[in-house]
């Protein structure tokens, strides 16, 4: 059964989706009054480069429709090849979403749009449209900055500009208890302090439990 909380955010979430950013966010038009569309901001806005320009709202588009292929494929191929982190980058709780930074299927750097996230679940983990959408915007409206349609896959930055307006903080995946929750099987609960960092010891307990498991 759905529960009530999820309920309302999927409703809320239509309502968002809507409305024009103007009408939602009128403090946070750019300094002329007008709203860049999404396809006018420069390439700097895109998956690939990172990042988007601080303080300037966007028009976000409309959700991605499914791929093309939808067949089996190499995460690690020639077109995503991994990198290690460089200074500055983000990584946070989920190691689907770290994995799909680190082979730059959305920015390197950890900072993304929901709709390039969307794009990255189904190309990367072939992630079936309706759920990626839903599950991406959801995570979106609870941690990401609603103005610039950009989401940290980490902790706040501001890489997605601003910190908008209470009650939205654009804390990124790391704020316990929206998006992120406990019982991870490689990042400790909130309780014990970090609940975003790989923790080795953790992974190689239920490691050992799957190989017993396994046996």
């Amino acid at each position: 059964m759905v529960s009530k909380p999820f309920a309302y955010l999927t409703a809320l979430l239509l309502t968002l989706g809507a409305l024009s950013t103007s009408v939602a966010f009128p403090n946070f038009q750019v300094s002329n009054g007008d709203l860049l569309r999404r396809q006018e901001v420069d390439a700097s806005t895109a998956s690939q480069s990172g990042g988007g320009r601080p303080g300037q709202g966007v028009d976000p588009p409309p959700p991605p429709g499914p791929p093309r292929f939808t067949g089996l494929k190499l995460v690690n191929d020639r077109d995503h090849p991994w990198r290690p982190l460089r200074n500055g980058d983000i990584r946070g709780p989920c190691p689907g979403m770290n994995t799909l930074a680190s082979h730059g299927y959305i920015s390197r750097d950890g900072v993304a749009s929901p709709s390039d996230i969307v794009k990255a679940v189904q190309e990367g983990f072939n992630m079936e449209n309706k759920f990626a959408i839903v599950v991406t915007y959801i995570a979106h409206l609870l941690d990401g900055n609603l103005v610039t349609d950009l989401l940290s896959i980490g902790g706040k930055t501001p890489k997605t500009g601003p910190a908008p307006a209470p009650p939205a903080h654009a804390g990124g995946f790391n704020v316990h208890g929206t998006f992120e929750g406990d019982a991870g099987m490689t990042r400790g609960d909130a309780f014990f302090g970090d609940n975003h960092s790989f923790n080795q010891t953790l992974f190689d307990k239920v490691r050992s439990l799957s190989l017993t498991m396994k046996s």
